[in-house]
């Protein structure tokens, strides 16, 4: 009983240890990663593509076979009825028949099927091995969305919380100047509504943590109550989109597994042509007999021979055979297209979504800090009867969402940093998430990065892999080899340095995107990656949109908002009252061409127009009847300003 108790304490000890002990994000993927249900069903099927790559192997090896047999057997032939004319009796003959043999067969020749079989098996194998690291790849994106998420609604709880407290606060204020009189009854009642709304906001918060957490633990299998913030490295995220896209053509697991699959099918295509050459094997065996054929006695035999077999018709099976397996070569060709467009997208939007937050964040941070000062000085205010308590209690609310905003926008920037590292294939190497427990395979397996060919409708390989020069600019996605010559549909040669001197001296005028049509005859149509048509690429020369510095714009000016623009001055000051712009708004008096004045009403100070035009839009809708546009602070030179400061740099 003792020894139990032991037991039983010990690992009461280890969960506590477990709850209690502080989670990263790097242990729960490589807890999970290791046992999740899913990434070993992966892991199942190309240990079971292991086994049928090592039995395809042995196709190259002789094979041993032995055989036995006895029984009776009833003989009529020439030694039967010979017999039967010399000794007389039946011209039948009943006997004990025994067989015993050893044949050894070694394949000298069956058409390369042996040699297609290996090399399908060992490309199935190479695309299930990848997709063991590209499920492994998914599985660590979905905990860390999981994990971030708890992190998330954890903070969203916390400020529900605060959020409750101030209305509390406020809802005591509200009660004792309500008995003292000061205060009327309604007010103590709006105060208690809002005090119920926040603490309904509280539950909602506290509800949406434990599904986080249940979500967490239904990918993951832990359970924990610290988590701690992640942080990505600079050195493994890329630095542009460009980048990004490149290192996700070139690492990402799936495609590798595609192209596999590609190889795969090929060589099944190869294996189908076996059946239309001849099979030779060497055969050698020994058989010791008695009683064969009604011939009493033994009869032994050694032998060593070839023996070839050639199958002349066959009903067009075979034929069909073959293109069946065409046609499924350019099946997994297609599904690799479709993976690597695939891939850009999700490349892409995680870029665009980590890109765009980041330029929020700024905004909704400088809105929370906004709001937290405002709820500060509404209470002086309202102390001193110049706010209302719809005004507190208003203000109030918009910290509450502007902080929520703030913290979901905080989280969504890690997350998609996350997002833009898997869709690269490389989140578990941030993570440094250690595969090699899963133990997909022992045999050393083949860093697929060339794309390779495919078939054509009439079932001919040109190339079975691109050259190795080519890898980098089939890592780019572009579906041409690198030759030093362009031969065109005459059979005319055109050296690199010829067509390049070409443009320079008679087509430098003409743009890339609409080239001339001697152009297209002389350069041809380039074909991406994904199967659709491409555009027209001039050998030898850069892409200044990109590559060169020298082709970069200047920074654009900076901007501010125009909120209203009047010749009545007395209106103009009762609006930057009313929209609460005291001391925010700039306020400029100009003149117009016949002599009057004319007063201008700004705010902001933006380092673009893109960022103008965005806070335009977070403008409150009321802002919308002035008609509120972006203008170059620049274009206010000659304007005098009344009051404001024109020379603050704190761009938005």
């Amino acid at each position: 009983m003792s020894k139990m108790i032991y037991i039983y304490t010990a690992l009461l000890g280890v969960v506590v240890n477990f709850s209690v002990a502080a989670l990263t994000l790097k242990e729960a993927v490589q807890h999970s990663v290791v046992t999740s249900p899913r990434v070993l069903e992966t892991v199942k099927v190309c240990l079971a593509n292991e086994q049928s790559y090592k039995g395809a192997v042995g196709g190259y090896f002789p094979t041993l076979d032995a055989t036995g047999a006895i029984g009776y057997e009833r003989s009529e032939n020439n030694t039967t009825r010979d017999r039967a004319s010399r000794l007389g009796g039946s011209r039948r003959r009943t006997l004990l028949r025994r067989e015993v043999g050893l044949e050894a067969r070694q394949m000298l020749f069956d058409g390369f099927s042996t040699m297609n079989n290996v090399s399908r098996n060992r490309f199935k194998l190479n695309a299930s091995a990848w997709a063991v690291s590209s499920e492994a790849n998914e599985h660590a994106l979905r905990v860390a969305e999981a994990y971030i998420n708890v992190l998330r609604q954890k903070e969203l709880v916390k400020t529900a919380r605060e959020n409750v407290k101030i209305h509390k606060r406020t809802y005591e204020m509200i009660s004792r100047r309500s008995a003292s009189g000061v205060s009327r009854n309604t007010d103590a009642v709006q105060a208690q509504g809002r005090l119920a709304q926040s603490s309904s906001n509280l539950k909602s918060a506290e509800g949406h943590l434990m599904d986080a957490e249940t979500a967490f633990f239904r990918v993951s299998g832990m359970r924990a109550r610290r988590f701690t913030t992640p942080r990505v490295s600079k050195k493994c995220f890329p630095q542009s989109e460009k980048q990004a896209l490149e290192q996700a053509i070139e690492y990402h697991p799936g495609l590798r597994a595609a192209n596999s699959d590609i190889l795969e099918a090929l060589s099944q295509h190869k294996e189908a042509n076996s059946t239309m050459m001849p099979h030779i094997d060497l055969v050698g065996g020994v058989s010791y007999n008695n009683n064969l054929d009604g011939v009493q006695g033994e009869n032994n035999d050694q032998k060593v021979m070839l023996e070839g077999r050639w199958n002349l018709l066959n009903g067009g099976k075979d034929i069909r055979r073959r293109r069946e397996t065409a046609y499924l070569a350019q099946q997994s060709a297609e599904i690799r297209n479709n993976t690597y467009r695939e891939i850009i997208e999700n490349t892409k939007l995680s870029w665009i979504a980590y890109k765009t937050n980041s330029q929020l964040i700024g905004y909704f941070k400088q809105h929370m800090d906004s709001a937290r000062d405002t709820i500060d000085a509404y209470g002086k205010q309202f102390q001193l009867g110049q706010r209302t308590l719809l005004d507190l209690l208003n203000a109030e609310n918009e910290y509450f969402s502007s902080n929520s905003i703030y913290i979901k926008t905080k989280y969504d920037i890690l997350l998609s940093k996350y997002r833009v590292l898997s869709s690269m294939g490389l989140i578990n190497d941030e993570l440094k998430t250690d595969l090699t427990a899963l133990g997909a395979a022992s045999v050393q397996l083949d860093d697929l990065t060339e794309y390779p060919e495919i078939l054509d409708d009439n079932y001919q390989l040109h190339k079975k892999l691109v050259s190795k020069r080519s890898k980098e600019k089939y890592a780019r996605g572009n579906n041409y080899q690198e030759h030093g010559n362009k031969i065109d549909k005459k059979g005319k040669n055109y050296s690199r340095e010829k067509i390049q001197k070409y443009h320079e001296n008679k087509h430098a005028t003409h743009s890339i995107n609409k080239p001339s049509r001697m152009q297209y005859k002389q350069l041809g149509v380039i074909k991406n990656q994904d199967g659709s048509g491409g555009g027209v690429r001039e050998f030898g020369r850069q892409r200044t949109t990109i590559d060169n510095p020298d082709s970069r714009t200047e920074p654009e000016k900076s901007y501010t908002i125009q909120l209203l623009a009047s010749g009545n001055e007395p209106a103009v000051n009762k609006f930057i009252r009313n929209a609460g712009l005291d001391g925010v708004a700039n306020y400029y008096r100009a003149k117009k061409k016949n002599g009057d004045d004319w007063f201008v009403v700004t705010y902001g100070k933006y380092g673009s127009k893109r960022a103008a035009i965005s806070a335009i839009n977070d403008l409150p809708d009321k802002m919308s009847i002035y008609r509120p546009w972006a203008r170059t602070v620049n274009s206010m030179k000659y304007s005098e300003l009344v009051y404001g400061n024109e020379e603050e740099d704190n761009f938005v």
